[in-house]
């Protein structure tokens, strides 16, 4: 939750920006994980993959390289580093939150799909009140606000089929 993220910090004596700058202590372990895997035809990533990200091509391995990297490094994080502009701003895979703006459509998503080589994105980051298919599951929004502490559910994935599992156990399909 929020108040248990802001008990630990209040723990570690730090602020909220310090405890993740890049080359800090929760920064390398964050960079021992990758920022976007693909599981069978199903791409999982914080915040989302714009198109604006992926230009012409899209590596997945050398995506999270160099993320891995920019977490690793004990330095400021400069906004005209090419590597700040392309994961840190509003486009990268950390803070993207483009598929939930109006003017964001199915055409959008296909062609990044296409792109991506894959059939769904699975996303944190942007808070919805459940688990949340966006274009006929193409997106998956999965962050429930379970931060907040009042609810929260998971995704569960059987048999190419897509559910929402909610804290009383029960599992509803997505539309």
């Amino acid at each position: 939750t929020e108040k248990g993220f802001s008990s630990f910090i209040e723990k570690e004596n730090t602020t909220r920006e310090e405890a993740f700058k890049p080359g800090g202590k929760y920064a390398k372990i964050l960079a021992n994980y990758p920022i976007s895997i693909m599981v069978g035809e199903n791409i999982f990533v914080h915040g989302g993959i714009s198109d604006e990200f992926i230009g012409d091509k899209f590596n997945l391995k050398e995506t999270n390289q160099n993320m891995r990297q920019s977490l690793n490094e004990n330095k400021k994080i400069n906004k005209r580093d090419s590597v700040y502009g392309k994961y840190y701003d509003s486009f990268g895979p950390i803070w993207y939150r483009g598929y939930f703006s109006d003017d964001f459509t199915e055409t959008n998503i296909n062609e990044i799909l296409n792109k991506l080589d894959s059939k769904h994105i699975i996303v944190g980051h942007t808070s919805q009140s459940e688990i949340t298919s966006l274009f006929q599951k193409k997106i998956i929004a999965v962050d429930s606000s379970i931060k907040l502490g009042n609810s929260g559910e998971i995704l569960l994935i059987e048999n190419g089929n897509y559910y929402r599992g909610t804290t009383e156990g029960t599992k509803i399909l997505l539309n």
